[in-house]
């Protein structure tokens, strides 16, 4: 959790600092509730008869900071969303990695202990053990004196709840994907609900720009919402398959390791009694 924090500041300390600059230039935002009009220069210049100014002469086009202010407070929820779902992506790249999950050390040298039964020496060093592979082996350490099914169920439970822990963080990606995309959806309804409510107060005929406006609006909101959410979709299932991958994995050398419990069968011979026949 508090690499995610660190990383989310990071991130926003980022976006702000070029947001900040292009304030300078940029026209002030329009009051709550209102759609923010974009400029229609050249409308007016070709109802003026003059030739319209491309999107490189003047001003260079909308900066991206007044692309966002566009999309209102709909907009704004989906950067921060942006802003959070690339922690979780940050901080799950870190964390799900196959050294994280299972160090090779770990397992290496806890495979030695045990196979030199020094099983205590086995348990102290798998008890504070934070990686996953670690925390699977202590559980079914500390079943050993059931025999080696109690221990396999242990090790199973074990990993069956800490494979959901790591699941339900990757689960957030899934989840800001949807929210981003219905927010999307909803500045698209409340920009054209703004645009017609603009349109049936207006008094004479209905200018083209006002139209044009609403439609600006909904089409930013939506974009912005599909870029936060495919990338999303991406890393949601990429890290759920790299966990899939990687648990099963810790897993098995888990049960391999403490495959030293395990007893054989032993098949006892029935003495030969004379006179029987048998």
């Amino acid at each position: 959790m508090i690499a995610i924090v660190r990383t989310v500041m990071l991130v926003v300390a980022v976006l702000l600092t070029p947001a900040a600059f292009a304030q300078e230039g940029a026209p002030a935002a329009a009051p709550a509730g209102d759609v923010a009009l974009p400029d229609l220069s050249q409308f007016e210049a070709q109802e003026a008869g003059q030739a319209p100014q491309t999107a490189g002469a003047g001003q260079g086009g909308y900066t991206a900071w007044q692309i966002i202010q566009f999309g209102g407070i709909v907009g704004y929820i989906i950067i921060a969303l942006s802003v959070l779902g690339t922690g979780i992506a940050i901080e799950s790249a870190i964390q799900i990695r196959r050294g994280r999950i299972m160090p090779r050390e770990v397992v290496e040298e806890v495979r030695k202990l045990l196979d030199e039964d020094r099983i205590d020496d086995a348990v102290k060093r798998v008890a504070n053990e934070k990686s996953f592979v670690g925390y699977v082996v202590a559980r079914g350490l500390r079943e050993r004196d059931r025999g080696y099914e109690a221990m396999v169920k242990a090790m199973e439970d074990a990993a069956d709840e800490a494979t959901g822990a790591r699941l339900r963080r990757v689960e957030h990606l899934n989840m800001i994907a949807n929210i981003s995309t219905m927010l999307g959806l909803l500045g698209t309804v409340l920009g054209l609900t703004n645009n017609f409510n603009q349109i049936s107060q207006a008094v004479g005929g209905v200018e083209p720009r006002m139209l044009a406006a609403g439609i600006f609006q909904a089409l930013i909101t939506t974009v912005m919402g599909l870029i936060v959410a495919i990338p999303s979709l991406y890393f949601y299932s990429l890290f759920r398959n790299r966990i899939d991958a990687i648990i099963t994995e810790a897993t098995l050398a888990a049960e391999h390791m403490t495959e030293v419990f395990k007893e054989a069968p032993v098949v006892r011979a029935q003495p030969f009694q004379a006179g029987t026949g048998r």
